[in-house]
C-alpha cells in the first residue's frame, strides 16, 4: 500500500486543507474546454469540501483514466489490484483559505473532523484465534512538516476482545504530557494506538495504558469513551512497518486482561521502536 496522504489526525485536521479562490479557479476551469465544470454550490463542489478535499486547481479531464483529487499540497497514490487513484503534480498554494472560509462562502456547512480522505477495509473470513500480532507496511513518498495534520492509519478500525483498537503515525501528534497532568501539548510528528471501552459510552481510565519516557496518554470520551498513547516520532519520507504484538496477561479483579504493544519498525535502517501499550 503506498499512501502520500491521509485525513486529519484524531478530530485536529480541520484546518489544514487549502484550495484556490473558487472564481481564479473558476476561470482557470473556463480557459479550457479539455475540462469538466464545476459551478459553485454544485453537489459536486460541496462534496470535495465536505469530505475535507481542497478543490481541485482543475477539474478532471473526461477522457483521463486517473481521478485527480487534491489535498493540502501533496498528492494521494492508492494502488490496489491493478486500480490506480493519482493525482496531477501541480501543487496548491498554501496561502490559500481554510475550508472553513470556502464554506461560508458556499453557505454551507462543514462535518465535524476527523475527515477521511480515502478508506480501505479488509475483513477476514473469520475470527483470528490465538491472535498474536497484526502488521501493516505504509510507505510515505514526501516528507510531509508538522504545520500539517495528517493521520496516516495502517489501522483504521479494527477488534481485540471485541473492543475497538486504531493506530498509525500523526504529522502533529498530541495528547497529555502524563497521567497526572492534563495540560495538552503538541511535540510535533508521532505515532498513536487508542483503544475504545466496549459500548463507546463506559469511561475508560489510564489504568489501561503504559507510555515511556516522554511518551504523551489521553483518556477522553470526544470520539467515544477511549484511551490512547502518543510517542514523538520523527518519521520522514519512507517505508514503516506499524505492529501491534500480543504482551504480557494481567488479572484485574479476577478476570484476565492482555496487554498489546504498539511497534514501528523504520525500513531505511530497521530500527524498532516502541510506543507503548494499552490493555485489552
Amino acid at each position: 500500500m503506498v499512501i502520500s496522504c491521509v485525513s486529519g489526525g484524531e478530530g485536529k485536521g480541520a484546518d489544514s486543507a487549502r484550495a484556490e479562490p473558487a472564481a481564479r479557479m473558476l476561470r482557470r476551469m473556463k480557459e479550457s474546454k479539455r475540462f469538466i465544470e464545476l459551478v459553485p454550490g454544485t453537489k459536486t463542489q460541496e462534496r470535495f469540501v465536505r469530505q475535507g478535499f481542497a478543490l481541485p486547481t482543475n477539474a478532471v479531464p473526461a477522457t483521463c483514466l486517473s481521478m485527480r483529487i487534491h489535498f493540502f499540497k501533496l498528492n494521494v497514490q492508492i494502488i490496489l489490484v491493478g486500480l490506480t487513484i493519482s493525482v496531477c503534480s501541480e501543487e496548491l498554494s498554501p496561502e490559500q483559505p481554510s475550508p472553513q472560509e470556502m464554506a461560508k462562502a458556499l453557505g454551507i456547512k462543514l462535518p465535524r473532523s476527523p475527515w477521511h480522505l480515502a478508506d480501505i477495509w479488509w475483513t477476514f473470513d473469520r475470527e483470528t484465534k490465538g491472535f498474536e500480532s497484526l502488521s501493516v507496511d505504509v510507505t510515505i513518498d514526501r516528507d510531509i512538516p508538522d504545520t500539517y495534520n495528517l493521520y496516516i492509519a495502517p489501522v483504521g478500525i479494527a477488534k481485540i476482545n471485541g473492543l475497538q483498537f486504531y493506530g498509525g503515525l500523526q504529522s502533529n501528534v498530541n495528547g497529555w504530557a502524563s497521567r497526572k497532568s492534563r495540560t495538552r501539548v503538541h511535540p510535533g510528528k508521532g505515532a498513536i494506538f487508542s483503544r475504545w471501552s466496549h459500548d463507546l459510552k463506559q469511561p475508560i481510565g489510564l489504568s489501561h495504558v503504559r507510555t515511556v519516557v516522554g511518551g504523551l496518554c489521553e483518556s477522553a470520551g470526544y470520539e467515544g469513551q477511549f484511551c490512547s498513547i502518543r510517542r514523538p516520532y520523527d518519521w520522514t519520507a519512507g517505508t514503516y512497518t506499524y505492529s501491534i504484538v500480543k504482551g504480557d496477561l494481567e488479572s484485574v479483579g479476577g478476570k484476565p486482561h492482555t496487554w498489546f504493544h504498539c511497534m514501528v519498525r523504520a525500513h531505511k535502517d530497521g530500527v524498532s521502536t516502541y510506543m507503548g501499550s494499552l490493555r485489552f
